[in-house]
This record gives structure tokens, sequence and C-alpha cells, in this order.
């Protein structure tokens, strides 16, 4: 909705987004010859973690967030994602996954489990409490009096 109604903001995290892909190609470029095809995916994290701080940065002015909760949100999620990568990459060392169908597996469980963990630890109790009213607006769960 912010990218209807506001289209300067969607002009500046679309330009952000070209001088993500000129970084990304900047450095798949300068490094195809030692990582081959490596470059582009050392190319594309690059190019995230260099341009990813302006477009959390424009999107929380937009939103008129408050930059200690939305740093605590961040936070919040950061250790999430490496405390469940962690546990992931041990899981790893247990289980071969040898099969899409062990990998899709695994992915989802991740998944799930990350997004129970956000759910507790990163949204408000506010925030949480819409969950049960689009439960109740798309018939999946009663109404309760």
């Amino acid at each position: 909705m912010i990218f209807l109604t506001r289209p300067e903001i969607q002009a500046r995290l679309n330009m952000l987004m070209g001088v993500q892909l000129l970084v990304w190609a900047m450095v798949s470029a300068a490094t195809i010859g030692p990582f081959a095809e490596r470059a582009l995916i050392l190319g594309q994290a690059i190019g995230n973690l260099v341009i990813l701080p302006w477009q959390l940065s424009t999107l929380r002015k937009a939103l008129g967030l408050d930059r200690e909760r939305f740093l605590r949100a961040i936070g919040a999620q950061a250790a999430i994602l490496v405390i469940g990568s962690i546990l992931l990459a041990i899981l790893a060392g247990y289980i071969q996954f040898d099969s899409v169908l062990r990998l899709a597996l695994a992915s989802g469980i991740f998944c799930v489990m990350s997004w129970i963990t956000q759910y507790f630890l990163v949204l408000e109790q506010r925030h949480r409490a819409i969950f049960p009213e689009v439960g109740h607006l798309i018939g999946l769960a009663q109404k309760g009096n």
C-alpha cells in the first residue's frame, strides 16, 4: 500500500535496487576469474549487505517507525536466524540431505520454527492479536464471546 500512496518512496527503493545491481555486477565481474560461478553469489551477497541498511532506513522512515523498536526487532530477527542456522548446521552433521524431499523437509521445519520464534519474540501483543482476527475473517476460527 505504501507504494501506491507514496511514489517517492518507491522511486527511492527502485534507485537503491539499481545501485544494488550495479554493486552485484561490479563485484561479480571483478572476482569472476578466481571464483568462477561463485563470483555471482559473492556479488549478490555483497550487493545486499551494502544496500540493505539504506533500504531498511527508507522503509522505517516511510512507515514512521520508532528507531529503537525497529532496531530491537531487527536484532531479534538476526539472532533468531543466527541461532537457527547454527542448529541447522548441527543437524546437518547428523542427517544426510541427499534427496530433495529431505532438504525440503528440513527447510520447512526451519521456516516453521523461525516463524513461531518470531511470533513470540519479535511481535508485540497488539500485533499477535491480529492473527486470530484474520482467522475469524477467513472462517478458520470461531469467534469467542
